[in-house]
């Protein structure tokens, strides 16, 4: 009777382990993520509604370095879109009448 138990319960964990090993190329393929660039966001109004929908701009802007290129994660109909651009770039985009303002300390107004 030990031994008929002791086979279940090793049948019982290989079913599980073939069953969890399978379920991995599942996740995978539901996941959709893009990269693009601000610049050609503009020509998009749906995401460019749903940046200003999902990012406050007070706290995205308020970086001390104001160097490099900043992403936003941006989810719209059920896929992730990467949106990526300078802080000049997203300072113009979300503040487009005051883009010219001088930033005090932003090494790009040089």
């Amino acid at each position: 009777m030990k031994t008929l138990k002791v086979v279940l319960v090793a049948a019982l964990v290989s079913i599980t382990m073939m069953s969890v090993a399978q379920s991995d190329d599942r996740v995978g393929s539901e996941f959709q993520s893009e990269f693009i660039q601000l610049s050609t966001v503009l020509q998009n109004a749906d995401l460019c509604n749903a940046i200003f929908m999902q990012i406050d701009p007070r706290v995205f802007l308020t970086v001390d370095d104001h160097v490099g290129m900043m992403t936003a994660s941006i989810k719209l109909n059920g896929k992730l879109y990467k949106i990526v651009g300078t802080f000049k770039e997203w300072n113009r985009f979300f503040y487009p009448l005051r883009s010219e303002k001088v930033i005090p300390g932003d090494r790009n107004n040089e």
